[in-house]
Formats: C-alpha cells, sequence, structure tokens
C-alpha cells in the first residue's frame, strides 16, 4: 500500500469504508464498522435479558468507563408529577441492596480517580462513570446494582427533592431554560415536549394520597427494564474479559416490561395558524428563530436530508445568507438545523443572533430567508453538494480521533438507540445516498403558511408570564400581508444577483491526506527558531498518526497588555477580523480546518487546527485579514456593541463563574476586570480604534508552536512565512512575561463580589509550587 500515490490510497480507503458500511448493514456482524486507523478491538451483544451492549477493548487507555442510556425521559412523567424521571435519577445514587452506603458508589469512584454524573433528557436518561483503569470491574458491579436492586431508601427523599429543587432554582435566570418554558405554553398542551423536565418541591409533593417515594419505585418497574436500556464499557481487558464483566454483572437486570404505549400527538395544535413568539430574555440578547413542523420518517436517519439543508442554510460562505445578513447589519450569525420529536414528527429550526437593528428589520430577514430557500429549491437540490458532505464526512470518519472514554460510551450508547448495531460508531458519519424525493419533501414544509416565529429580544411587548421560569412573553398571529410578501420573496428576487448565491466548489476539501514519514525524535516539543522576537516550537506526533496539524501563534504586543485600553481594542480588532474572515474561512470549517484568533494577556494570538493538507492556505487567509483589516464603519458599530454587551451580560452570570472571573482579575498583573474594559471601549471612538491598529502592530513578539503531521523542514517554513509578513513593518520586542500574584506566606485574603442573584457561592484558593513568573 505504501507504493500507492496518495491520492490512490485515499480513494481506497474511502471505498473501503462504502463497502464495510455497505456489508455491514446486509449481515449479522458482531464487530460495527469503524475506521481503518482505530486499532481498538469491539464487539456489539444482546444479552439474554434484551439490554444491547457495545464493548470496547483499548489497551492503552488510562480511564476505563461505561455509560447505561435508558430510553425513558421526562415525556414518560405522570401528569401529576411533572420531573419524576429526574428525581428517579436522582434518586439511584442513594445506596443498593448490595451496597446500601448512599454515598459509597460516589466514594468509590472519586477514590480511584474517576468521576460520575447522569442526565435526564426528553426520551432518554444517561448514567455514566469514569475510573482508572485497573478498577473498572469493581466501578462495573456497583453500577449495575442501580438498575437491579436500587433500595430508594425513604430517609434521603425529601433530601433529593431538595437537591431537585435547587438545581431548579439555579437556573432561574438561565434564558435558555426561560424560552423553552415559554415555548413549551404555547405547543400543544397534551405532547410531552410542553411537560416541565426538571421537576421542584411543588410538582414532586406527596399527591392524592401517594408519597414521592412510591411514585419514584412504580416509575422505576414501569420504564426501567433491559429491553429499554443500551450499555457501553472501555476498558484495556481484551474482549472476552469485558464480556464475562458485563454478562455477570447485567443479565439480573429485570426485562418483559410492559410495553409502551406510542403517542401519536401532534407537536402543535390542531388548526395553529402560523404565529410569533416574542420573549423577553434576562440578559441582553436577542435571536430570530424561525421554525418549521413536518413529517419525520426513519429513512431520514441514515439519508439525513436535514443535515444536507442545515449545511446549505448555515453557509457562512460568500454568497451566503449569513454573509448578506451580516453585510446588512442585522445579524452576526446563522444557524440551521433539526430535532425529532416521538419519531413522528420533526422541526428544522433556522436561528440567527440579530443586532439591535436586526431587530427592526425582522421582516426583512424573514424575506431574505424565504428568498434563500426559494434558491436552494431552484438549484441546490443536486448530487454535487451530497456528495461534498459525503466525501468530508467520510474523511472524519476514517481519521476519527478517539474521545475521551467517558464521551465514547455516552455517544455509543446513544447511537445504539439510533443505528443498528454495526453503525453505532459511524452512523452519525454515514449518508446513506443522494435521494432527491426525501431532501424535498422537508424543503417543501419551509414554507411561510407552516412557520412559527420566535424573537426575543429586550424592550419587546408583553401580556403573560410563564409558570415555572416567569418568563415574559407574547402570542401574535402572522398577518395576511405578512405571509403574502414572504411567499412572493419566494417567487421574485429583491436582491441583487450575486448577493445570494449557492455555495462554491470547496477548495479546502483535502485530495490526499497523506501521512508524513516520521522523523528521529521524541515526545517533547524542541526548538526550531529562537532569534529576536521569533521562537519557534516543533512536535511531530507520534502517537495518533492522522493527517492533521495543529499551529498556534502568540503574538505579544506592549500595548495591548500595557493597558484596559489597549486590551478592550484588542477585542475589538479581533471581533472584525474574525467577521471579515468568516465568508472566507468558513468552507475551510465545513472541511475540517478550524481556525481562531482570540486575546492573551500579553496581546493577541491565531491557531489553526485539523487536516494538514491545505491550512497553510487557512494560514495566510488569516494573517491576511490581521495585516490588512479593512475597518468598515458599520461593522465598527454592530461589533462593539456586541462586545460591550458580552461583558455586561457577564455581570450576570452565575456566582460561581463570576468569581472565577473575580479571582484571575486578581492575580494575573496584566488583566483587566470587566467594568474596565468597558469604560475604556465607551470612551473609544472610530477614529481612535483606527489609530491603534498600527501601533497594535508595531512592535512584535511571536511564538509559533506546530504539532502534528509536520516535519520539521515545514514548521521552520511557517515560523519563516508567519515572521516575514508581520516583520515586514514591526519592529521585534522583547519577550513579555506574564505576571502572577504572589500571594504573602501565612496571609489570608477575602474578597466579596456582589451578584443581582439569589444564589451564593464561595471559592477558595490555595497558592503553591513554582513562585516564579508564568513565562
Amino acid at each position: 500500500m505504501k507504493c500507492l500515490p496518495t491520492l490512490i490510497r485515499m480513494l481506497i480507503a474511502m471505498l473501503t469504508f462504502t463497502l464495510l458500511i455497505d456489508n455491514a448493514l446486509a449481515s449479522t456482524a458482531t464487530e460495527p464498522v469503524r475506521s481503518p486507523v482505530d486499532d481498538r478491538a469491539y464487539e456489539t451483544l444482546t444479552l439474554d435479558n434484551g439490554l444491547r451492549v457495545m464493548l470496547v477493548s483499548a489497551p492503552g487507555t488510562d480511564m476505563a468507563a461505561a455509560a447505561l442510556d435508558v430510553n425513558v425521559g421526562y415525556y414518560n412523567d405522570p401528569a401529576t408529577r411533572p420531573g419524576l424521571a429526574h428525581f428517579l435519577e436522582h434518586m439511584l445514587f442513594l445506596g443498593t441492596e448490595k451496597y446500601p452506603q448512599p454515598d459509597s458508589y460516589r466514594e468509590f469512584i472519586t477514590r480511584h480517580g474517576g468521576s460520575i454524573n447522569a442526565t435526564t433528557g426528553a426520551e432518554h436518561t444517561v448514567y455514566f462513570f469514569d475510573i482508572a483503569h485497573d478498577h473498572l470491574e469493581d466501578a462495573l458491579d456497583r453500577f449495575a446494582q442501580f438498575f437491579i436492586a436500587p433500595l430508594f431508601s425513604a430517609e434521603y427523599v425529601q433530601r433529593e427533592m431538595q437537591a431537585v429543587d435547587a438545581e431548579y432554582k439555579l437556573r432561574l435566570r438561565d434564558d435558555a431554560r426561560r424560552l423553552n418554558d415559554a415555548v413549551k405554553e404555547t405547543i400543544n398542551p397534551a405532547h410531552p415536549y410542553a411537560k416541565f423536565s426538571t421537576g421542584n418541591l411543588d410538582t414532586l409533593r406527596d399527591v392524592e394520597g401517594e408519597g414521592a417515594r412510591t411514585a419514584v419505585i412504580n416509575f422505576y418497574h414501569q420504564h426501567y427494564c433491559a429491553e429499554q436500556m443500551t450499555l457501553a464499557v472501555i476498558g484495556r481487558e481484551p474482549l472476552p474479559k469485558l464480556r464475562a464483566m458485563v454478562e455477570q454483572r447485567m443479565a439480573a437486570i429485570r426485562h418483559d416490561a410492559p410495553a409502551a404505549q406510542p403517542v401519536d400527538v401532534p407537536l402543535l395544535p390542531d388548526g395553529q395558524p402560523p404565529l410569533r413568539l416574542d420573549v423577553v430574555p434576562f440578559k441582553d440578547q436577542r435571536l430570530l428563530r424561525l421554525e418549521f413542523t413536518f413529517p419525520w420518517h426513519e429513512v431520514y436517519t441514515l439519508n439525513k436530508p436535514t443535515a444536507y439543508l442545515a449545511h446549505l442554510i448555515g453557509h457562512e460562505g460568500t454568497g451566503s445568507l449569513h454573509a448578506l445578513l451580516q453585510r446588512r447589519g442585522w445579524a452576526t450569525a446563522v444557524n440551521a438545523g433539526s430535532s425529532r420529536f416521538l419519531d413522528r414528527e420533526g422541526v428544522f429550526a433556522i436561528s440567527m443572533n440579530l443586532t439591535e437593528d436586526g431587530v427592526a428589520h425582522i421582516d426583512d430577514i424573514t424575506a431574505l430567508t424565504f428568498e434563500y430557500l426559494a434558491l436552494i429549491a431552484r438549484n441546490g437540490v443536486t448530487p454535487a453538494f451530497y456528495d461534498e458532505l459525503v466525501r468530508i464526512s467520510r474523511l472524519n470518519f476514517l481519521y476519527r480521533e478517539a474521545q475521551q472514554p467517558r464521551s465514547e460510551v455516552i455517544a455509543i450508547t446513544a447511537n445504539l438507540h439510533l443505528y443498528p448495531a454495526e453503525l453505532a460508531l459511524s452512523g452519525p458519519y454515514h449518508f446513506a445516498g443522494f435521494d432527491e424525493a426525501t431532501i424535498r419533501a422537508v424543503l417543501d414544509s419551509l414554507r411561510p403558511d407552516n412557520l412559527r416565529m420566535t424573537v426575543v429580544a429586550p424592550g419587546l411587548e408583553s401580556n403573560k408570564h410563564s409558570h415555572y421560569y416567569d418568563t415574559p412573553y407574547q402570542i401574535t398571529p402572522l398577518t395576511p400581508e405578512q405571509l403574502e410578501r414572504w411567499s412572493k420573496s419566494a417567487l421574485t428576487s429583491s436582491t441583487k444577483d450575486a448577493e445570494l448565491a449557492l455555495p462554491a466548489v470547496n477548495d479546502f476539501v483535502p485530495l490526499h491526506a497523506a501521512l508524513k514519514e516520521l522523523e528521529p525524535g521524541g515526545n517533547l516539543p524542541t526548538v526550531l527558531v529562537d532569534e529576536a522576537g521569533l521562537r519557534v516550537w516543533h512536535l511531530q506526533d507520534r502517537e495518533f498518526r492522522v493527517p492533521k496539524a495543529d499551529l498556534y501563534v502568540s503574538i505579544d504586543s506592549p500595548i495591548s497588555s500595557a493597558s484596559a485600553r489597549g486590551a478592550a481594542l484588542t477585542s475589538l480588532y479581533l471581533a472584525l477580523v474574525r467577521e471579515e474572515l468568516t465568508p472566507y474561512a468558513y468552507p475551510a470549517e465545513v472541511a475540517g480546518l478550524d481556525y481562531d484568533v482570540f486575546r492573551t494577556t500579553r496581546g493577541f494570538g491565531f491557531s489553526i487546527s485539523g487536516y494538514d493538507e491545505n491550512s497553510a492556505l487557512l494560514r495566510d487567509l488569516v494573517i491576511d485579514k490581521l495585516l490588512t483589516l479593512n475597518i468598515d464603519r458599520d461593522a465598527y458599530a454592530v461589533r462593539r456593541a456586541e462586545l460591550k454587551r458580552q461583558w455586561q451580560n457577564a455581570r450576570l452570570g452565575t456566582p460561581y463563574v463570576q468569581l472565577q472571573s473575580a479571582l484571575d482579575d486578581l492575580l494575573y498583573r496584566q488583566r483587566w476586570t470587566t467594568e474596565e474594559l468597558l469604560s475604556a471601549l465607551s470612551e473609544t471612538t472610530l477614529a481612535d480604534f483606527a489609530a491603534f491598529i498600527p501601533q497594535l502592530l508595531a512592535k512584535l513578539q511571536i511564538e509559533v508552536f506546530a504539532h502534528g503531521n509536520l516535519t520539521a523542514a515545514e514548521t521552520r517554513a511557517t515560523g519563516a512565512a508567519i515572521a516575514t509578513r508581520f516583520f515586514k513593518n514591526a519592529e521585534r520586542a522583547p519577550r513579555l512575561t506574564r505576571e502572577v500574584a504572589l500571594l504573602e506566606r501565612g496571609k489570608q485574603y477575602l474578597r466579596t463580589v456582589k451578584t443581582s442573584q439569589d444564589d451564593n457561592a464561595l471559592l477558595i484558593y490555595y497558592q503553591a509550587g513554582d513562585t516564579d513568573n508564568v513565562d
């Protein structure tokens, strides 16, 4: 294989993946389809009690992990007890017949370097843990007892009800939950999505003679059975040993529970007209969401028509809806995607982060959205776009990097519910084939008469408050005039021909994805260049061996770190750079090549990660925008306002987040408080900002670190290319240090942070170790 050209090798690998998928769907193999570079061993099996299991033997892993996903969630809550599924999740951690001490499980896991948690969703509840690899068997034994013989000890019922209530109260000012609460009150009340998911003391209290403990036990016996569960386990042990562990411990989970009655209820009330839901947020944010319901068919799971449409609608390249709305100063982000409900109904959502001006142009934005949807309907449903998605997805699966064991088992258990067992790894990457009919079936539902519009912004009128989160909202029908205008937008273009266009061919998609030959070296970075103003580090990847690389560039600028003004204007500069980059860099992101530009305590920097083949194209693009930023007056105003809003909202964060920020402000000499940054930005004019950028770039110190599928010569060339560009008009500055406050031995410090929230938090910091300045 090594003697073949790299393009042929890639094509053979992709063909191999396709054949693996096809064969898996046609066979009863017990090993899932996996990436050719994945050296772990897998086995899928179904125990006699109906529990579906995937085992992963990973001999090199330091952490073992397991997750169990129960196909039961708050949708199953009794109408009289919202939050019961979540409450049950809490109660399972409080002792079993074999291990009766309520905290013994948690104590065992943490004592051996692990962690535990669980989460309750609409239709699934997931329990998971990770632990040092040599304690997996004992941890699994304790874990299994949750689903065999939990105690539901009466003495802890009230305590856990209080814990659930505290969770609920902690999120009362969480705008995502507040919005969701308002949405739930506007859908079909008979649909289980309308239920209150978290629970609190009021919903869990004794009702009609039935205590909370009795309700939990009944719910557990009704829904928790092996046929409803999937399990994934990762450990160092070989597959036979893992299989024996699971069979010995999980076979006792009961089965043959009464079959659940399918829910055949529409998400929206019959005859509900298109409407607009206005919601007033707690924080200063603005959002537009356009939602459309459509019938869900099981074939969509593998054909992925909604992923295809989300790719086109959420595209951020030249000619995209995002680029046009950003250019007009109405929106800063556009996202699209779908959710499914009870395997019978889907909701396709197009979401936009709005500017203040955008809130005043809701109807115009909606018209442009329908215009772009019409463009897709006319010219965008083609095999070419689908094939590009397939190529990218297959490449991502071929070189799929292992996640942390805990994340891996959670993903696998979810996939076992969604896909055939053979596709438990590859399912999310699998596109079954271009099917124009399925794409058009979803696209045809994205029309004005099927629209639910949600607008979130401060100052909107409201005439109701949601029950659980006290969210101010208002519902108004969309007018016939609005619907007619948007329908016409799909027929007659109101924009110039060049303003809206479908994506071009993506030049960032790798054609070769070739692995470089390993050079002599170790597992620690080495300095290749160390000269005035420039230091270059290199580390060739010797462990994962995938055609990917990471480039991290830190650029110190004395003016950026000298004052709050310098830090604030650097943040604004990077926000505008990011905006200019979006239409050009988005295709790279789609092709598996990501970038970031960021402020540091000593200046700013950028990073690039992903397939190394075309990373130099993206690197040069980022540098171009950093050095030749076009300062547009409207873009400046939008990003300045957005940055101020972010810093203002930071003061409304949860108390423990505010404490962490306050601690960092105290410890780092070159860090500025939110109030200092806000004040500096508020006092700055456009002329001040334009004058600042040359000063920012006038004197620099650059540090480069390259890691991955790169040779030392390539890293040297990268460092030289970066230095050539930045030092063309800049002086080389001495290296700056990141100074950390040295706390006096034996002295205690107390800082109180005021918060507008009802909750309290405490943070304790102990300074230890090296007391030198951090470089």
